[in-house]
């Protein structure tokens, strides 16, 4: 089975330590492949853009993905 969501939209907008919070707990499962964490439906109207680019950088440092060089 591959699934991809089920993360709490919620705690974008709280800062780095709760997007931490959120996502650590599930390094195991993602390395284990066939598991995408990442918010469900639309990010809620509270969340800036700064804080949503807070929640990319966190992602790419707790799941070690190197962000994409620009063309």
């Amino acid at each position: 089975m591959r699934m991809i969501g089920g993360l709490d939209k919620h705690v974008i907008p709280h800062g780095e330590e709760a997007i931490r919070a959120e996502l650590e707990p599930l390094k195991d499962l993602v390395a284990e492949g066939g598991y995408i964490p990442m918010p469900d439906h639309r990010i809620p109207p509270d969340c800036s853009l700064e804080q949503f680019r807070t929640y990319l950088r966190v992602f790419r440092e707790v799941y070690e993905i190197e962000a994409p060089v620009p063309a």
